[in-house]
């Protein structure tokens, strides 16, 4: 960028969570390169919340989709590990099982202050460990954080997302069982995107608290005007138990390219911004034509982690 229990609900045997605790259409961003500055954007406050585990049945959500063109994109992938990762400075994770592939996902999106303790390990955007896709030559700084927070981190391209994820023991989510998430079509396929699987609970939701849209529920355009603390929406929970705003506060980079040739890639954002309308704040939207380049203040992330199946 040129800039930031164990508890168990069986619903049906093939998807399963459980808690590992301790796009869009006409929402688009400002035209131009990208930013200066990772920010959490203007406001707001609360806590957490969220109980209980859940389950649900793979299938194919509904609602709008964005995307176009054909091709698969992205990069990723990583170690797969045996338990979520308890990492310093990160978003706590939920494991989640999908037609009998594990993995994690983060709790909620990654805030200014957690993004900010990253950059106060001062990782060089020129080391190959840090930032290992060619695709990302272009991105020269991970931006700054003034104001650091419970709100979540914006104004971050898509490099700066898969960095601070990778520098983690994480990867930018994507592709159930590792990889990226085709651009075209998979990526509102639940048995295929792990962002989508997570947010539509298996496939059994259209927005991550239920099928029909419930303005107040989330963050979006009807709600502050501005970022709110992660967590702080206890109707924003979903698609499974203890997992925050998938839909609305920022929209989110997913490791879903069309090419990787470099930073005009087109890539998705998943799940809408508090500047959103419905219609960009379910889970089947994708962002069709915003470049891997594109740093914006609606615009943040959260992190994923494939597991090993037994």
């Amino acid at each position: 960028m040129r800039v930031a229990v164990s508890f168990l609900l069986l619903a049906c045997p093939l998807v399963i969570a459980a808690g590992c605790f301790g796009g869009g259409g006409v929402d688009a961003p400002p035209s131009g390169p990208s930013g200066s500055g990772a920010t959490g954007g203007t406001g707001g406050s609360g806590g957490t919340g969220g109980s209980g585990g859940a389950g649900g049945m793979g299938g194919a959500s509904s609602s709008s989709s964005s995307a176009s063109s054909s091709g698969s994109g992205g990069s990723g992938g990583g170690i797969p590990q045996n338990a979520c990762p308890k990492v310093p400075n990160t978003p706590e994770m939920v494991e989640l099982v999908s037609f009998g592939t594990k993995y994690c996902i983060d709790s909620t999106e990654v805030t200014t202050a957690q993004y900010k303790a990253w950059l106060d390990t001062n990782p060089d955007p020129a080391s190959e460990m840090v930032q290992p896709l060619p695709e990302c030559g272009f991105n020269t700084s991970f931006g700054s954080v003034t104001s650091p927070d419970n709100r979540p981190v914006a104004s971050v391209d898509w490099c700066d997302a898969y960095a601070f994820c990778l520098a983690n023991q994480k990867r930018l989510c994507g592709r159930i069982g590792g990889g990226p998430t085709p651009y075209a079509g998979d990526y509102a396929n639940p048995a295929v995107s792990q962002w989508h699987n997570a947010c539509t609970m298996g496939g059994m939701r259209t927005f991550p608290y239920g099928n029909e849209y419930v303005g107040e529920a989330c963050n979006g355009a009807n709600t502050a005007g501005a970022t709110l603390a992660v967590g702080s929406l206890a109707g924003c929970e979903g698609g499974f138990d203890h997992i925050f705003d998938m839909s609305g506060n920022v929209w989110e980079w997913e490791d879903s390219c069309e090419t990787q040739t470099g930073e005009m890639d087109k890539c998705h954002r998943r799940g809408g911004g508090f500047t959103s309308s419905d219609t960009d704040l379910d889970c089947s939207t994708a962002s069709a034509n915003i470049t891997r380049n594109n740093s914006d203040p609606r615009t943040g992330f959260r992190c994923c982690v494939d597991l090993a199946t037994p």
